[in-house]
């Protein structure tokens, strides 16, 4: 679960209290009061598959799937960050629904997109305060608590294999040439929040 610091525990009892007297929320602060009063974990949902983000175990751990390895560890997406580490922009397996194994390069029955979603700091601020010990009243100034994520899809053929040759050359592998047409065509990101799966709590 984490430490739960002061400004957690304040912010907690605040929301509590506001719930008891029946005063309205905000959307972020529902998220906030469902995070630090009941432990329901942020979702993102990436085509289709709803992902935990789940700072105890350090992965995006995916629903309903208990196979040790099911799911991205954050420490995998350190390498996608954008400049000012907000963003995740990584190529996505759609078969095996993961990371895509750059080393090894798409197969011919492979399907690979490149998909954005926010960095796991952002998507949970709670989380975030629990294991890197910051304020979580500093951090939710810039980042305030929401419920769920949907990853965009990028469509650009282009975009894909620079971030894969970026990779590859940082692990000194030889770039590729092509992704041999195995990009999805684009799928928009999409606002709509799905039907809320009841999870493990944290």
């Amino acid at each position: 679960m984490g430490i739960q610091s002061s400004d957690e525990l304040a912010l907690g009892a605040m929301l509590k209290e506001k719930t008891e007297k029946n005063l309205a929320l905000t959307d972020d602060e529902k998220a906030l009061y469902e995070r630090i009063n009941t432990g329901l974990l942020t979702t993102l949902e990436i085509m289709q598959r709803i992902f935990y983000v789940d700072f105890t175990m350090g992965i995006l751990r995916a629903h309903n799937d208990f196979r040790k390895n099911a799911g991205i560890a954050f420490n995998d997406l350190s390498d996608y960050l954008t400049e000012d580490r907000s963003t995740c922009v990584v190529p996505y397996d759609t078969k095996k629904k993961a990371l895509a194994d750059l080393e090894n390069g798409p197969t011919e029955n492979d399907k690979w997109v490149l998909v954005s979603f926010p960095a796991p700091h952002v998507m949970d601020p709670v989380g975030h305060s629990r294991t890197s010990g910051d304020r979580l009243k500093d951090i939710l100034i810039g980042t305030p608590q929401k419920s769920h994520f949907n990853a965009k899809i990028i469509s650009a053929e282009d975009q894909v294999l620079k971030a894969v040759n970026t990779n590859r050359t940082s692990k000194g592998l030889e770039p590729l040439q092509d992704l041999r047409g195995k990009i999805t065509e684009t799928i928009e990101g999409t606002s709509a929040k799905p039907a809320r799966k009841r999870g493990r709590r944290m």
